[in-house]
């Protein structure tokens, strides 16, 4: 629950300083889109199936947590789900 209130929340934030903007409805009283936070609860649910290996390995972690975290918002944008913030609409 803190993964997905977390991820959330940041994504509410990055939305809200025009970063970039989804594409859809938002959740009510933020600017979040509803499949992100919906894309955060999914992956708070498989943080201790999918990425158990990676516990005695944190550099593996890191190295996964700072390329896919960028990666999957470049994906997004490419697919047309957002926007950059300051790219005409």
């Amino acid at each position: 629950m803190v993964v997905a209130l977390l991820g959330s929340a940041a994504d509410t934030a990055l939305t809200g300083l025009d970063v970039y903007s989804g594409v859809g409805p938002s959740l009510r009283g933020t600017r979040c889109p509803v499949w992100i936070a919906a894309l955060w609860a999914a992956f708070a649910l498989t943080l201790r199936s999918s990425f158990a290996w990676m516990i005695a390995k944190p550099w593996v972690a890191a190295l996964v947590g700072a390329l896919g975290g960028p990666l999957s918002y470049w994906a997004g944008l490419r697919l047309g789900a957002l926007r950059w913030g300051l790219a005409p609409a």
